[in-house]
């Protein structure tokens, strides 16, 4: 690849990254980190919905 094509590429791509982080893109939606990590925390259950495998039961010590 000639280092005449790697400008366009390099702007391509800063442009693409642009509208990501802007959520320019229909498709994407950025999340700020507290923002994801309270939605996250609201969907984890606070139990287990399945029993937990043999092995783990074993290997955590309840100290």
């Amino acid at each position: 690849m000639g280092t005449d094509l790697l400008p366009p590429l390099v702007k391509s791509e800063q442009e693409r990254f642009d509208r990501l982080w802007c959520n320019l893109d229909p498709n994407v939606r950025v999340f700020e980190v507290a923002e994801m990590t309270e939605s996250m925390l609201r969907l984890r259950a606070s139990e287990r919905p399945y029993p937990a495998p043999g092995w783990l039961k074993h290997t955590i010590c309840h100290c």
